[in-house]
């Protein structure tokens, strides 16, 4: 077994390092991506090569096409973004494990508009937040 030595890191070469490429499309916004998926998505190898070396092409153009490009070719981390962007991330489970079994029963009952309002009674308004 191996022994931790205090004061160094178990994984001292970090995180791997998220791809420029890849950071740039979480940061834009849904519009823009939708855009370029309409445009890049329904091109063919060829249509996209071309599109990519167009002189005029923009950066957002070359970046998303390239994210396009690598997914297509089987790049999991850029397919995972492109899935994330059009439906989103999958949510986490909610626990509730405070409740009786009663109430729990009545919350799984609950449509989302009634969940909605429940949990804004509970929450505090932003306002009062602040």
């Amino acid at each position: 077994m191996a022994k931790y030595v205090k004061g160094q890191s178990g994984n001292p070469s970090g995180r791997k390092k998220e791809d420029p490429l890849i950071r740039k499309v979480k940061e834009t916004t849904y519009k823009e991506f939708l855009e370029g998926l309409q445009l890049y998505g329904t091109l063919s190898r060829e249509e996209m090569q071309k599109e990519l070396q167009r002189p005029d092409a923009t950066m957002f153009e070359l970046m998303f096409g390239q994210i396009v490009a690598s997914a297509a070719k089987g790049d999991k981390d850029a397919r995972q973004v492109l899935l994330d962007r059009l439906w989103g991330k999958v949510k986490d489970k909610v626990e509730y494990s405070d409740v009786s079994d009663i109430e729990r029963d009545k919350i799984k009952r609950m449509s989302m508009n009634e969940l909605i309002e429940t949990v804004k009674k509970i929450l505090p308004e932003e306002d009062d937040a602040k």
